[in-house]
């Protein structure tokens, strides 16, 4: 299914957008600690 960009709104293009950063980290520290973050927040 083919949508055309020109016949959305420019309102609900931009809602629609999403922008994914390019960084070359996604977190500070090791991976066991971003794990126990993650479950101190989840469990909360």
């Amino acid at each position: 299914m083919s949508i055309y960009i020109s016949k959305i709104g420019l309102h609900d293009l931009r809602s629609r957008l999403s922008i994914i950063p390019q960084d070359p980290t996604m977190f500070e520290g090791t991976v066991r600690g971003f794990q126990l973050w993650i479950n101190v927040y989840l469990e909360i």
